[in-house]
């Protein structure tokens, strides 16, 4: 079952002389309750007064959610993981009663796994919130946060609850410690799809590669700031001729000033821009739409022919594509089709799994760790065999990109491991 997202790298393609980017979301100014009308507002971008007021999908996800719950309650009554998904989900619907019951079960059920215990009281402090239970509130969010004491979500709940006692100097701090975890309440589903193509399209008009018969590439870093301010700017990755480098960095500062970041983004982001400069008999051109389109008719094709190999290879080559291009939405929901087509099917666990990875990579490009982190254990569960060297390259990078999210996750003695493995693999 999908644990339902609670919490907020864009990667897609933009042009060919070629240029493509990859944007990794940094962490975000949080945002809470009103405060008392006297001390004026705490938090100064999302201008919202209520973090469960989330879009019309994550309602719809919720009570889909809560639905499939009885399934698998019946299937597993002892399994508190089913109780919190389904008390996360009350409280996304701002039902707390119904939430708090189902908390409830799950810690009389004791847990053993951490990630469960601190979920559960993050799910009964955010009922009790509801509730107008602040005192009860905070203990159970102060709870949560000495179990993990990287939990954002932990933290920014209780600076809620003590922004409602009126303990503003408390509240404030617990809001900045989430903001440093990078907690981002789930309120706005950031597409920053429209935003980066743009921001490519404008690079490109800048892009003039000296002549070559020889195929360059160029990974330009930056940083873009809410106000589209760039800053922290660098070769990333040389292509070993410094008049190619030189036109990569000249592109990019003629191409500024940008456009804001779309409402809802974090407070940074930063971005791996590649610049690819491709011979193929001169043609340069936009490349995007026409992938999607394809790869759209492919599945279309597959769907009438009723084919369930090619119906699945063609959803993951649609999901890759739109993650790349940043529309993260539909990627997620693609992902989630298809391991519902294969869950269960014995033969058809290493496809279930990929697909597991990708969902990953794409929460993970949200910054959703939690959520990556999930995806990626279920996936690696059934992939990595642990081997102190994994020959899939599919494995490979998907332990990579899962180190990566335990790096967030301040998980640092995991994700040494995993690159002490990978290190071996690139030493044989």
């Amino acid at each position: 079952m999908d644990k339902f997202e609670r919490h907020p790298v864009i990667k897609c393609f933009v042009l060919s002389s070629v240029s493509s980017m990859i944007l990794f979301t940094g962490s975000s100014q949080c945002f809470g309750a009103a405060p008392p009308a006297e001390s004026g507002p705490l938090h100064d971008f999302y201008k919202t007064t209520n973090p469960w007021s989330g879009s019309a999908k994550a309602t719809e996800e919720a009570k889909k959610t809560i639905a499939d719950s009885e399934q698998y309650i019946a299937r597993a009554p002892k399994d508190p993981s089913n109780y919190i998904n389904r008390a996360d989900s009350y409280v996304t619907l701002q039902q707390p009663k119904e939430a708090l019951k189902n908390a409830d079960i799950a810690l009389s059920l004791k847990p053993k796994n951490k990630d469960l215990l601190v979920n559960a009281h993050c799910a009964r402090g955010q009922a009790l919130i509801q509730l107008k239970q602040y005192k009860a509130a905070i203990d159970d969010l102060s709870t949560a946060s000495k179990l993990d004491p990287t939990s954002g979500e932990a933290l920014f709940f209780r600076g809620m609850a003590k922004e409602r006692l009126g303990l503003l100097t408390d509240a404030v701090k617990d809001y900045k410690l989430a903001d440093d975890h990078g907690f981002v309440p789930n309120v706005l589903e950031v597409d920053f799809g429209p935003y980066m193509e743009a921001l490519g399209s404008k690079i490109k008009r800048h892009w003039h590669p000296p002549k070559s018969s020889e195929t360059k590439k160029v990974v330009m870093f930056f940083k873009v700031s809410r106000d589209g301010i760039v800053s922290n700017s660098r070769v990333q990755k040389s292509s070993g001729v410094p008049s190619v480098d030189a036109a990569a960095v000249a592109a990019l500062k003629e191409a500024q000033p940008f456009a804001p970041l779309p409402h809802g983004a974090p407070k940074n982001v930063d971005v791996d821009f590649s610049f690819d400069y491709n011979v193929h008999g001169g043609s340069i051109g936009v490349a995007w739409e026409n992938e999607e389109s394809n790869a759209k008719k492919r599945l279309a094709a597959a769907e009438s022919k009723k084919d369930e190999a090619a119906l699945c290879d063609a959803q993951m080559k649609l999901v890759e594509i739109l993650k790349r291009r940043g529309k993260y939405p539909e990627a997620i929901d693609m992902c989630k089709k298809v391991m519902v087509a294969l869950e269960g099917k014995a033969d058809k666990q290493e496809k279930y799994a990929m697909a597991c990875g990708q969902l990953a990579m794409v929460y993970s490009l949200q910054s959703k760790n939690d959520e990556a982190e999930a995806e990626f254990k279920k996936s690696l569960d059934i992939l990595d065999k642990g081997s102190e060297c994994p020959s899939n390259l599919e494995v490979v990078e998907i332990l990579k990109e899962y180190a990566k999210v335990l790096y967030k996750g301040k998980k640092t003695e995991e994700a040494n491991k995993i690159y002490e493995r990978l290190k071996k693999k690139s030493a044989t």
